[in-house]
């Protein structure tokens, strides 16, 4: 592992807190080089590993800016996945971003962290496509997880994406937004392909977001500039993290787009809860409830968050923050 510096963790003198972890490493996951970020006021508490979204998304940012209270009670590991963020790479085969490879990774970096932390549980988190992500991991190995947190969960990934299109084209006609309607009728309803898939797919949740018309939040008012101004990060990064999200959508997205989590992962052997959004319209709640319904698993709830979107981690960060300190405790 490469180590860089990455800021101290300070108490609220502005004083360096001893037995704290603050490290930027790099790790070979699956033969590729990815970046970790690790971050905690105690190096002997509890590990929670924080999936991002995407697929080719980063958000250190986005945990740094609204959870960094959790950095207090956990030690928090984000993770920038093969293709994304720092561990962006140019010149990369198809086939090293198939959804089974970033489970692999996912697995692998698990059995680190017990390495490098042994006898302290880790709890898992997700934000959207890294729900999925995790639920996945948390399906093959869920020896190595203490318990399961999926944000914003895409359940069933072709009916979403279709309601989410229906959705954003009633809207736009409603509103006589005739641009956005040609656009939408244009690409035509999806599941889409190829190098413009990620064009078409944004053209369904940037149409969206012009009629989700909930109360703004600090999220919200400035999400590129908190995910992209972290210290970790130079301006080369911040295209690799445009770069990735947009590749991701036309490469490792098309591999989960019959991904159903009712049908696919019924079961879970770990407790599992699930922090959705009242005005989510990229992963729908009815698909959500339908979900954690009919799920087996030791453990399960919803919690629905009244002023969020697809982000409640990001959007009510001190609601999340009781949550995940009521996962701690279990």
């Amino acid at each position: 592992m490469l180590r860089r510096s990455t800021p101290p963790i300070v108490d609220e003198l502005g004083r360096s807190v001893p037995g704290s972890v603050a490290r930027l490493e790099r790790v070979r996951l699956g033969g590729v080089q990815q970046w970790l970020v690790l971050r905690g006021h105690r190096q002997d508490g509890p590990i929670l590993l924080f999936l991002a979204g995407g697929p080719g998304g980063s958000e250190i940012g986005w945990v740094r800016t609204f959870n960094g209270a959790l950095e207090h009670s956990f030690v928090v590991v984000n993770w920038d996945q093969r293709g994304a963020g720092k561990s962006y790479r140019l010149l990369t085969r198809r086939s090293s971003l198939r959804p089974e490879r970033y489970v692999d990774d996912a697995v692998d970096l698990a059995e680190r962290l017990h390495v490098m932390f042994p006898g302290q549980p880790l709890h898992l988190i997700g934000h959207s496509w890294g729900a999925v992500l995790g639920i996945l991991a948390a399906q093959r190995r869920p020896d190595l997880f203490a318990s399961f947190v999926g944000v914003g969960t895409v359940v069933a990934v072709a009916e979403n994406d279709r309601v989410s299109w229906e959705w954003t084209r009633a809207r736009a006609e409603e509103a006589a937004q005739a641009r956005t309607v040609t656009r939408l009728v244009r690409n035509g309803p999806p599941p889409y392909s190829g190098l413009r898939a990620g064009l078409k797919y944004h053209a369904i949740s940037g149409g969206a977001e012009q009629f989700n018309d909930y109360p703004s939040n600090p999220y919200r008012q400035h999400s590129t500039a908190t995910a992209l101004h972290i210290p970790e990060y130079s301006h080369l990064d911040w295209l690799r993290v445009l770069l990735g999200f947009n590749r991701g959508t036309a490469t490792t997205y098309q591999g989960i787009l019959d991904l159903d989590l009712r049908r696919d992962v019924p079961d879970l052997a770990i407790p599992a809860y699930f922090a959705h959004g009242r005005h989510d319209i990229h992963a729908w709640g009815y698909l959500a409830e339908d979900y954690v319904t009919s799920l087996r698993a030791p453990h399960k709830e919803l919690i629905w968050f009244a002023n969020s979107g697809h982000s409640p981690c990001f959007e009510e960060p001190a609601k999340f923050r009781e949550l995940m300190l009521r996962v701690r405790a279990g």
